[in-house]
């Protein structure tokens, strides 16, 4: 009070300037990452709570679907969470089993188990609003994320590599010296043990030489996931520099058959570790004169009665909620066919033969003695690099890249906008990048990498909500699962049995995935023959891994560290089935020159490319609408004039008398004898009042095919116009 009203303005003022100058930093750096969002104002459809969970009954009439919620479209909060429910069920299965499959090999405690099952849901929930959001840098033309419902979960693509990675490095001896087991503090946990105990849990982990009194400790399992997490994050960076390629120019790389391939490998070897977990344990299945674990206070041989039955309760229950479920319980059928078989194991018990002693599949101690809540590097892992895994994680991010990208194009399709022209090139771009900095960010967390999960594109299109609140909601959810441990503890606790029943079926899918990607592709001798040598070698390996094994390539005395780690890195190539299949995909498609009827239709397809770069400049879409439009209204075509002054016309020879000519610009329309339209159709080569037309001399096959109208001889049906657009009309060429 006794400063001068001046001093006492300026005085007041300097933190005012202060929070002001912050606020407008603060809103700069918005701004220079922050997409502007889109607004659809329109209020969204109440939901038809009777039609997503009316059962299905046998020869009931179908119902009308329910309305079809929008992407940016107001979507009440309460619906919302009902969807987003359903999208974290649908993950949920697949995040878990990945570090539960990973414990064997990794020979971890109960307690680590769960802490990486948190740890997956946790990052998969925080990591998936990049891809919900999007964000962009700066003025540069490049994202990250898709600003769709893409969510991320732990990939299944490195589960191979992780576990014959982890399996060398774990044979491996460290520079710790030991007389006995119990000198070896990072102990493993063997084989139905649950604890850590040093000379008790990691019996055979001090190495001795025979006649020595001390030797070294082999490698614990935290130095091997450590080493794989590394080795992964340095590999991650070659998905983001992939991303900064055109979608074009990436299939083009690692066409249908490449990827098609290693997909199918991923999932026939995935599909064999389910059902070693199904008949007891992957220790046991491997290892025939042993017992299995990990199925509470049973231990029996691999196979037994006992644990094929309750791995059916799972794959049974998944069969029953397929037939007679519900839209939401068939979304999340996984995760209720999980909780029912492990309920059934729950109350199950064995009697051994001679014995009156109940002993039970499922025991409830370790669920006691889990924590409340949990987070994020409550355990670590030392990080590491091993060499010899290079090339085969190489690969894996190779074939995430391609399955990230037909995810993206699966939630385009499913949420209904754009499947091609810029706004599609930029999800794709910002989606592979924000894979590729999202799996090094999850390896941070202690957490395998992620990916973007395809089932939930089908979440999307059974329950016609393509909403971003559902995608946040679904993130809160799988945050909250993983925060709480005692919940990763329930799952940590649930038989290797009745596991193995629902990742066979998990797993399975995989391989369907793959055989849906190759497709109409192995219809040419060529890409027969390299699919079959590519999968001789891959399932072959996948069935009989000791066929790679180490006499194969042996280790000489005179080896030095590098010729060392070079032939580890061949061995693990070879014994990881997708690894070897793909590479001999690559090398072959490389390689083997093309039939002359592939080469006809490879022309015809880079042409209808071209025209797919025309639709850019804002033709129709595939589903006949324009993304800018919220109310879906169709859009007319909007060549730019200077294009239409400039006629594209290209002759394409091939092989044989037809001539197939694609031309679109300024042309006038085809004479009326040429005019082969049904009575009724629009003339032809006109669409959107852009003339385009394909026209195919007598070769059995007359008619023309550039508005999607004409009808070849035999009486074909009508095409979808957006068939021309991918190549699709020139198959029978």
């Amino acid at each position: 009070a006794e400063l001068p009203a001046s001093d006492r303005g300026a005085s007041c003022s300097k933190p005012r300037s202060w929070v002001l100058e912050r606020t407008r930093t603060m809103a700069a750096i918005a701004k220079f990452f922050m997409v502007p969002a889109e607004r659809d104002d329109e209020e969204a459809e109440p939901v038809r709570w009777g039609w997503m969970c009316k059962p299905r009954v046998p020869c009931a009439k179908p119902e009308p679907p329910p309305p079809f919620y929008r992407l940016h479209q107001k979507l009440p909060w309460t619906v919302a969470v009902v969807m987003g429910f359903q999208h974290c069920l649908a993950m949920i299965g697949g995040i878990v089993s990945v570090p539960l499959i990973l414990g064997g090999p990794g020979k971890f405690s109960q307690e680590e188990k769960e802490y990486l099952i948190s740890a997956g849901l946790i990052t998969s929930g925080l990591l998936s609003c990049i891809q919900i959001r999007q964000f962009k840098f700066g003025d540069s033309g490049y994202y990250l994320g898709t600003g769709l419902v893409s969510l991320l979960g732990t990939s299944f693509t490195f589960v191979p590599i992780a576990q014959t990675m982890m399996t060398f490095i774990t044979a491996e001896l460290s520079d710790n010296p030991c007389a006995s087991d119990a000198d070896c503090t990072d102990a493993w946990v063997g084989r139905g043990m649950t604890d850590k105990v040093p000379g008790v849990s990691n019996i055979g982990q001090c190495s001795i030489a025979e006649g020595a009194t001390e030797g070294f400790c082999f490698k614990s399992g935290r130095v091997a996931y450590g080493q794989f997490l590394g080795t992964c994050m340095i590999c991650g960076l070659l998905e983001i520099a992939l991303s900064f390629l055109p979608a074009r120019t990436l299939r083009r790389l690692f066409p249908p058959i490449v990827s098609g391939v290693c997909v199918l490998l991923i999932g026939i070897s995935l599909t064999g570790t389910g059902l070693k977990y199904w008949g007891g344990g992957a220790f046991c299945a491997d290892n025939l004169g042993f017992t299995c674990g990990n199925n509470g206070e049973v231990f029996l041989p691999f196979g037994s009665a006992e644990y094929v039955g309750l791995g059916f309760s799972v794959f049974g229950m998944l069969v029953v909620i397929e037939m007679f479920g519900s839209p939401f319980l068939r979304n999340c059928e996984v995760a209720f066919a999980l909780l029912f078989g492990f309920f059934v194991a729950g109350v199950a018990t064995y009697t051994p033969p001679g014995s009156d002693e109940k002993l039970w599949f499922v025991t409830p101690d370790k669920i006691e003695e889990a924590p409340g809540i949990t987070f994020l590097w409550v355990h670590t892992f030392p990080l590491g690099v091993y060499g010899p895994a290079f090339i085969p994680l190489l690969i894996g991010y190779v074939v995430t890249t391609v399955e990230t990208i037909g995810d993206i194009n699966a939630s385009s399709e499913a949420s209904r906008v754009r499947t091609e022209g810029e706004h599609f090139e930029r999800r794709v771009q910002g989606g592979l990048t924000a894979d590729g900095i999202c799996s090094l960010l999850a390896c941070l967390g202690t957490s395998p990498p992620n990916t973007t999960f395809s089932q939930n594109s089908g979440v999307i299109a059974l329950t016609r909500c393509a909403n971003k609140r559902a995608g946040y909601m679904c993130a809160f959810f799988l945050l909250i699962f993983g925060i709480l441990a005692k919940i990763a503890s329930i799952i940590a606790s649930i038989p290797d049995c009745v596991l193995g029943g629902m990742t066979t079926f998990l797993f399975v899918n995989i391989a369907i995935s793959g055989l849906k990607i190759l497709g109409a592709h192995v219809d040419g001798r060529r890409n027969r023959f390299i699919v079959a040598a590519s999968l001789a070698l891959g399932i072959g390996v996948a069935l009989v891994p000791a066929w790679a094994g180490s006499n194969l390539i042996k280790d000489k005395i005179d080896d030095d560290d590098f010729a060392k780690m070079a032939k580890q890195s061949v061995r693990i190539v070879l014994q990881t089935s997708y690894s070897i299949g793909t590479l001999v995909c690559m090398i072959l498609n490389a390689i083997i020159p093309f039939d002359t009827e592939t080469v006809m239709v490879k022309k015809v397809v880079e042409t209808c490319e071209e025209i797919d770069d025309w639709s850019e400049h804002g033709g129709r879409t595939q589903h006949g609408q324009d993304e800018e439009d919220p109310m879906n209204v169709p859009a007319a075509s909007k060549l730019p004039e200077e294009d239409m002054k400039k006629p594209n016309t290209r002759e394409i020879e091939v092989p044989s008398p037809a001539t197939a000519q694609v031309a679109f610009g300024q042309q006038p329309p085809a004479p009326p004898q040429q005019q082969l339209s049904p009575p009724g159709y629009p003339p032809v080569g006109q669409f959107d009042g852009v003339p385009q037309m394909m026209q195919m001399p007598p070769m059995g096959y007359p008619g023309q095919f550039g508005n999607g109208y004409g009808m070849p001889a035999g009486g074909m049906p009508p095409m979808h116009p957006g068939m021309m657009f991918h190549g699709q009309a020139f198959g029978t060429a």
